[in-house]
């Protein structure tokens, strides 16, 4: 897969940034694009997906820097898949820097990408990967059972 020259480095920071994950793009459509190995332009982008991930830094990079980056790239559409929050969130309209629209839906609803991409996304299997919190566990020994049936007792 190619990764989008987008986001906060710049074409000629290629040498410090090529074996960052964090700076590469989950994925991207695009109309062709050639590039230096794994990397090329952003001329010819269509759009950018980005999945987030349970990295500490992941909400700023993936809801701030990256849609500041592709914007400024002019790349038309940047699609958040958040496993977080349950959502996928549609930025378009990129201008001076950043998006001028922005759209919220939840995973399993149908979610319709604006032009240039134009296709209609089903969304349901989404719902399968998201992280969801744990069930809560109780551990209780012999001796806090018998602490807790004198202090009933004690009550009744």
């Amino acid at each position: 897969m190619r990764h989008a020259v987008a986001g906060p480095w710049r074409a000629e920071d290629l040498d410090q940034k090529g074996d960052d994950p964090k700076g590469r793009t989950d994925g991207c459509a695009a109309r062709s694009q050639t590039g230096q190995g794994e990397w090329a332009p952003s001329e010819g982008v269509l759009m950018t997906v980005e999945v987030t991930s349970y990295d500490h830094d992941t909400d700023r990079r993936d809801h701030y820097e990256k849609p500041h980056g592709y914007a400024a790239a002019g790349i038309p559409v940047y699609l958040l898949i958040d496993r977080e929050s349950d959502t996928l969130l549609v930025h378009s309209e990129p201008d001076k820097g950043r998006y001028r629209q922005q759209h919220s839906y939840d995973h399993g609803d149908a979610v319709t990408l604006p032009h240039p991409v134009s296709i209609t996304l089903g969304t349901e299997e989404l719902k399968d990967y998201v992280r969801r919190p744990a069930a809560p566990t109780t551990t209780r020994t012999a001796a806090s059972n018998a602490s807790s049936l004198r202090t009933a007792r004690h009550w009744s």
